[in-house]
């Protein structure tokens, strides 16, 4: 099993390698570039053949199941598009689709567990606590994964507890970013008619 600074270092290597293409003049980038792909698919075949003959056991199957908990080697797989991610990179996918209209409004929305097809999410930030958090949740993230995570079938807010704060301390409340004026979605400003 790799270890996390081998895997650092080379991503580091990755990203030098790739500032130092984006340096090239067009004609030496197009050329690297076109190395760079057809090198891509070349190992992307080796890698499917390799996984095709190693499916054809069960132990192996089991083997190469235990191989990719490794992070350098799950990394290289999902590169190269051989397994689907994780039902945890899916989620985190789709909740980055709402995080802009989250941040807008000074808050945000945290993974807190996947349990078979049961996801929970919690708000953070202005979100936290909103008296708009209900809209915000079912027109925005509760959709979202519902179009994006196909497999879920339960999605629950978890609450946070309240906070101890003064009565002259009361958070500032924001419309959902995802209400709908009934021109589409919010607009502040919009004129409701």
């Amino acid at each position: 099993m790799a270890e996390t600074p081998v895997i650092d270092t080379l991503i580091e290597a990755l990203k030098t390698s790739r500032q130092q293409l984006a340096e090239l003049d067009d004609d030496s980038r197009r050329i690297a570039e076109s190395i760079l792909a057809a090198n891509n698919a070349f190992h992307r075949e080796a890698l499917a053949q390799l996984i095709r003959s190693i499916n054809t056991s069960p132990a192996a199957a089991t083997a190469l199941r235990e191989a990719v908990r490794d992070a350098t080697v799950y990394a290289l797989l999902r590169h190269h598009e051989l397994i689907k991610p994780s039902q945890q990179e899916q989620i985190e996918s789709a909740l980055d689709e709402v995080r802009p209209a989250l941040r807008q409004h000074g808050g945000d929305v945290e993974l807190q567990g996947v349990v078979d097809s049961t996801v929970s999410i919690r708000f953070v930030g202005q979100c936290d606590g909103c008296n708009s958090a209900g809209v915000t949740f079912r027109e925005g993230v509760e959709k979202t994964l519902r179009q994006r995570c196909t497999w879920i079938t339960e999605i629950a807010l978890i609450e946070s507890p309240p906070s101890p704060a003064a009565p002259e301390e009361q958070p500032l409340r924001f419309v959902s970013p995802f209400a709908d004026n009934g021109v589409g979605i919010h607009n502040p400003g919009a004129v409701q008619q």
